[in-house]
């Protein structure tokens, strides 16, 4: 939760993946996922809605992007949020050989709790940071 609090982002591409983790369910959000398990997800969401599209894919690389390029899009997802993520000081993830994780999980589906309060608010925050501050439709 800290690091969603707590960290500043120009785009909003960790919130979608956040999301994509989160839309799994109560059970497995918190498993371990690569960019290519991301990669359909994070796009469709971005060009699902032509404000996303404008905001957060339209510099010159992500516009490239536009039609559906799965290695793509996998590569742009781990360059950026997962490694970025990982890097940063005190993050409580991970981006290893391909996988990105939870650290505060260890990085094993099962070890962290079901969703609890925490993750409600994660989820909240998601919805909002991704939306702009708006309420995501």
């Amino acid at each position: 939760m800290r690091d969603v609090e707590k960290t500043a982002m120009a785009k909003s591409y960790k919130m979608i993946v956040l999301l994509y983790m989160l839309e799994r369910g109560a059970e497995r959000w918190t498993e371990p996922v690569t960019p290519q398990e991301v990669a359909p997800f994070f796009h469709r969401y971005l060009v699902e809605k032509e404000f996303r599209k404008r905001v957060d894919f339209s510099d010159t690389e992500s516009r490239r992007l536009w039609a559906y390029d799965e290695a793509a899009v996998s590569s742009l997802i781990a360059r950026m949020p997962m490694t970025k993520w990982a890097g940063a000081r005190g993050s409580m993830t991970r981006f290893e050989d391909g996988v990105f994780s939870l650290a505060a999980c260890g990085g094993v589906s099962g070890d962290c709790a079901p969703v609890d309060a925490g993750s409600v608010r994660v989820s909240v925050a998601c919805a909002f940071r991704t939306a702009g501050g708006a309420v995501v439709q």
